[in-house]
């Protein structure tokens, strides 16, 4: 073989590891950037199950916790994460309940109780969703948890469907029930109603007035029922009270008032 070539080949080979070497260290810091600085709601029953609480990964330590900024915290998580690769990670977490402990429990710290139930394991890996209405990304974990954050939900505007349904996105805005309203599977009066199941609340034919509701979509047309002339919103309804098979409904906007 030509000598020129032979001491090219060590400079070739040197160049291509530097290459795949860039190019993982910049999927990576893409995936550091999905996980740090934000919020993520964990949602132990999937993507449209209400949330037990909300976590966040530390940058500095590679530990995740419970977001205590957020408020009292009825469960808490710990636990640490590590990055696999590109798009996944490995996680090392315990929850439980603060009434887990004394005065209220049975265990007399927090070391107690990690030696009875010990952790749990799961690999998760980030899911970009094509098309979507909702969220452009979450985390999908392999025991069937999904963490959903705020920073990804689809901006307002854009145009697609939901079920065959011609809709416009609503950046997830808030909203509020005016009046109890009934929820449906689809934007129609024709769409038998659902009961909503609030746990300890009761259950009722209806969503009750005053109760949040977060709105993804809206129909490209109004709907007249009646006396008004509304869209029809496609709304996830409010987690902190939740205990139905999925909380993603249509809603009447008539009964909406939507926090700009």
């Amino acid at each position: 073989m030509n000598n020129k070539i032979l001491k090219i080949i060590p400079l070739i080979i040197f160049c291509f590891i530097n290459l795949v070497n860039s190019i993982y260290a910049d999927s990576q810091n893409d995936l550091e950037n999905i996980l740090f600085n934000t919020i993520w709601e964990w949602h132990p029953k999937g993507f449209y199950k209400s949330y037990d609480l909300r976590i966040i990964f530390l940058e500095d330590s590679n530990k995740i916790e419970t977001d205590h900024a957020y408020g009292e915290c009825y469960n808490v998580l710990k636990g640490t994460y590590k990055i696999l690769d590109s798009q996944t990670i490995k996680l090392n977490y315990i929850i439980y309940s603060g009434y887990d402990l004394e005065p209220l429990g049975s265990f007399k710290n927090e070391e107690e109780l990690i030696r009875k139930y010990g952790y749990k394991q799961t690999i998760a890996k980030i899911e970009y969703l094509k098309n979507s209405l909702t969220y452009s990304l979450v985390i999908k974990c392999d025991n069937g948890i999904y963490l959903r954050s705020e920073e990804y939900k689809v901006e307002e505007g854009i145009k697609g469907e939901i079920d065959g349904i011609e809709v416009i996105s609503m950046g997830g805005k808030k909203g509020t029930t005016t009046e109890n309203v009934r929820i449906r599977p689809k934007p129609t009066i024709n769409s038998k109603y659902l009961e909503f199941n609030g746990g300890m609340v009761g259950r009722f034919p209806y969503y009750p007035q005053g109760y949040d509701v977060v709105i993804y979509a809206r129909t490209i047309n109004k709907d007249n029922i009646g006396e008004w002339n509304n869209y029809w919103y496609y709304v996830e309804l409010d987690c902190d009270t939740l205990e139905m098979e999925s909380g993603w409904v249509w809603m009447y906007g008539e009964f909406i008032k939507i926090k700009e």
